[in-house]
């Protein structure tokens, strides 16, 4: 009797720890989304910063072999 009584208590004790982690692992996540909600990283730069944009060129016709070929070794 003594063992299936012990079983019952480690088997409620190991549901309560996940639950708190559990809980505790959700209100981190919130934590962290509300510290990010308002960081905007694709704000434009200030001073003297360099623009590392090209304009593609509608004019100038590109073959869909060199595009898969850029996508491939850019990651584009």
């Amino acid at each position: 009797m003594k063992d299936g009584l012990k079983i019952i208590f480690d088997t409620i004790k190991v549901t309560v720890l996940f639950a708190v982690c559990t809980v505790a692992f959700y209100f981190g996540l919130k934590w962290l989304d509300h510290n990010y909600e308002s960081y905007h990283k694709y704000d434009e730069p200030s001073g003297r910063a360099v623009k590392v944009y090209e304009p593609i060129d509608s004019n100038k016709k590109t073959d869909w072999s060199g595009r898969l070929i850029e996508f491939f070794r850019n990651g584009e």
